[in-house]
Parts: C-alpha cells; structure tokens; sequence
C-alpha cells in the first residue's frame, strides 16, 4: 500500500516535470512560471498545520481509551508507541516549510540570478502573500503573451 503511493507520487513529479513548458532562465524562472502550483501546495501545508494537531488529539485519545478498556498491560505501551509515532510525524509537517526554506535559499546562493528560488519559497511558505499573487500575474502574462 505504502510502496504504491509513493509510486503514484514519483508518477505525478514526473509527469508534472515532463509537461512543464520549456523556457530560457533569461524569459522567466522556473518557480515564477510554477508560482500558482506553489502556493496551492502552500495551502495544503497550512491546511495540514491545522489538521494534523486535530487528528492526534482524537486518535490518541481513541486509542488510550481502548488501552484502558482493554486493561491488559502491553496494550497501554502500545498504544503510548503509536502516540509517539504520529506526534513525530506531526512535528515533521511543521519542519517541511522550514526545510523548504533553506533548500530554496541554498539553490538561491548558489545559482547566477539572486531570485532563482524567491517565488518558489514564498509561495510554499507564506502562500497569502502578496508578493505570490505577483509572480502568478507575472507567469498568467507571460503565457497569454506566448
């Protein structure tokens, strides 16, 4: 089950990167052409912030309540060890804009333009800002000119 969506994943990356048009860095950057795609992930981090920490309270709650039904000792450090494991795959949501932030400004030092990946991380990570709308009002003008 886990190996197929990460294969679903992978497929949706590729395709997305295969049907992506070609453009000069010179024309427009490559996260200002992206820049709406952006923040749509934007929002589904932001969406997931939200989410997340509700999930965890209600499924640890559901699962201490059956340890304690279930009165049997190893039920209660079992279900101690799933709680642990969804909290730390909730921490990890909340570092996925901080990681992105610092591959973007890595990418941003090391590239020619200073603004290689500026788009890319404030729309992912900031994606009501206006400065987002900007470069997707850049990337709509530039199409409709091409």
């Amino acid at each position: 089950m886990k190996k197929s969506i990460i294969y679903k994943c992978f497929l949706l990356v590729g395709a997305f990167i295969l049907f992506v048009p070609n453009v000069y860095a010179e024309e427009l950057d490559f996260c200002v052409q992206t820049a709406a795609i952006w923040q749509l992930l934007g929002y589904a981090i932001l969406a997931l912030k939200i989410i997340v920490p509700v999930i965890l309270i209600i499924l640890g709650s559901i699962d201490f309540a059956k340890a304690v039904i279930n009165a049997k000792d190893d039920s209660l450090s079992k279900a101690a060890g799933m709680f642990l494991r969804r909290i730390l795959i909730g921490i990890f949501i909340f570092f996925i804009p901080t990681i992105v932030s610092v591959i973007f400004n890595s990418i941003a030092s090391a590239s020619e333009s200073l603004q290689a990946g500026e788009a890319c991380n404030t729309c992912l990570n900031n994606p009501r800002n206006s400065a987002c709308d900007g470069y997707k009002a850049t990337a709509k003008a530039y199409r409709s000119t091409y």
